[in-house]
């Protein structure tokens, strides 16, 4: 299922004409959940939240600042480069004054540069704040999910505070992040049979048809879930899904994908970008093993 959702994410990130619509939308909020759910398995373990911390330190931290200024190190040559040959200033096409705090995910109002981090930053900082979450829930149970859900359907206008509840402390992150969190605390079933998926997923799509996106995204999950075949992938798919998502924007830097309008040349482009991402994973792995300890998180 990860494979899966990171291909919808390298496939959202091509910008075709049918860029973030329908089941791509699924993609990053079941990355949240299931980050909720594994963590939830530790929870009643003594020391829990120290040694949780430890590890997302190494595993989310670590690799959030490294590709950072790898990005940085790559485009800010390259928009100097360009601006000279076009007669610009040299800073034109640079984040500047507080915006430069892009470029090390340190402006949580905002993307970082490297805009897909902002997922690896918000889900460091759920894990952060995991001890009030997995409290919540023990109180009050379901009803956290309703409090988190709330703040996930209130309107906050385009601001500051906007950017701040959608990409630095994400309200639709916190909430999947909680319900992983629900489920693996009280031992929800997570076994859907392919009967019960297949109608969940069509009714996700219908519900997402007539404009409710915050409710079809639980039953296309839910739904896709359902039709995962028992059988398990190719390793090199499955261990190779974090590296994919941090991997494929350098490879869509490269092909220019902003400018593809083809929606089949833009499934092509994006089929492509996993398949250099996984080789570009493997290479590093095997050339610079300790680099890619530290730059994969461990993965």
């Amino acid at each position: 299922m990860g494979f899966v959702c990171v291909c919808l994410v390298v496939l959202m990130h091509v910008h075709c004409p049918w860029e973030g619509g329908g089941i791509n939308r699924l993609a990053v909020p079941f990355f949240f959940a299931m980050s909720g759910y594994f963590l939830a398995q530790h929870v009643d373990e003594c020391d829990w939240y120290g040694r949780e911390m430890k590890k997302r330190v190494r595993t989310l931290l670590v690799p959030l600042f490294a590709w950072c200024v790898i990005w940085a190190l790559i485009t800010i040559p390259l928009a100097i480069t360009l601006n000279i040959r076009a007669g610009r200033a040299i800073a034109s096409n640079l984040l500047t004054g507080w915006g430069a705090l892009r470029y090390l995910a340190l402006d949580i109002t905002n993307t970082p540069a490297l805009g897909t981090l902002w997922y690896v930053r918000c889900l460091f900082l759920f894990v952060a704040i995991s001890p009030l979450i997995v409290w919540m829930i023990r109180k009050i149970g379901v009803l956290a999910l309703f409090v988190f859900g709330s703040l996930y359907c209130a309107h906050f206008g385009k601001g500051l505070m906007d950017r701040f509840l959608s990409f630095g402390f994400s309200v639709e992150g916190i909430f999947y992040f909680s319900t992983g969190l629900l489920l693996g605390i009280k031992h929800v079933p997570l076994r859907i049979s392919p009967i019960v998926g297949f109608s969940l997923l069509g009714g996700g799509l219908l519900v997402y048809w007539f404009g409710w996106v915050a409710a079809s995204i639980p039953l296309l999950i839910a739904g896709l879930w359902g039709l995962m075949p028992t059988r398990r992938f190719s390793k090199i798919f499955v261990a190779n899904t974090f590296p994919i998502y941090l991997l494929h924007m350098f490879v869509l830097l490269a092909f220019g994908s902003g400018r593809i309008v083809s929606p089949s040349l833009a499934i092509l482009v994006g089929v492509v970008a996993v398949a250099l991402s996984i080789m570009a994973t493997e290479m590093i792995r095997k050339m610079v093993p300790r680099m890619a300890t530290v730059v994969f998180g461990g993965r």
